[in-house]
């Protein structure tokens, strides 16, 4: 205690400084969350997913004509892997069942599985190059790889089951 009883406050700050700019933030008291957590186990995959680099390009432009019924939120597409073909799933309106197409020149090995996730976020692993899709099950995030870059990303939960196939 200094001058007659009063206890000094410690500032519990974080501060990033450069030549030209200071970041000073309040730091947080807690728990934080566990990345092992999020980050899904490579060993625990059931399904892996290849696509051939040099059509990556072309499958961003198809999943850009896909058609999206919540375009307003969550960008949904489905990807679908069943009976050795990856299928993409997209519909129109929410009560729409989903088209399906194909996806040529890909590769898997594991069990069925169809999951939903933001069109953009795969766009965006496409664009970086990473064509190996490492599924667990349809609510565990999904890993993109190639070399050793590595995207993550969450799925979305399905909002219906998609219609059998014709």
């Amino acid at each position: 205690a200094e001058g007659g009883g009063k206890k000094k406050r410690v500032d519990k700050s974080a501060h990033l400084t450069t030549r030209r700019w200071r970041f000073i933030s309040k730091t947080i008291e807690g728990t934080y969350p566990n990345w092992h957590h999020v980050v899904p186990n490579p060993n625990d995959v059931k399904t892996t997913i290849t696509i051939d680099p040099a059509k990556l390009e072309t499958l961003t432009k198809l999943i850009q004509r896909m058609p999206c019924h919540d375009v307003e939120r969550f960008h949904t597409i489905g990807l679908e892997w069943k009976d050795g073909t990856l299928v993409l799933l997209g519909k129109e309106k929410p009560e729409d069942d989903w088209l399906r197409v194909s996806v040529p020149d890909s590769k898997g090995l594991g069990e069925e599985v169809t999951i939903y996730v933001d069109r953009r976020y795969l766009i965006k692993a496409l664009g970086f190059g990473l064509n190996v899709i490492s599924l667990i099950d349809p609510l565990t995030p999904l890993r993109f790889t190639s070399g050793g870059k590595t995207l993550i990303v969450m799925p979305l939960r399905g909002n219906s089951t998609p219609a059998p196939a014709t």
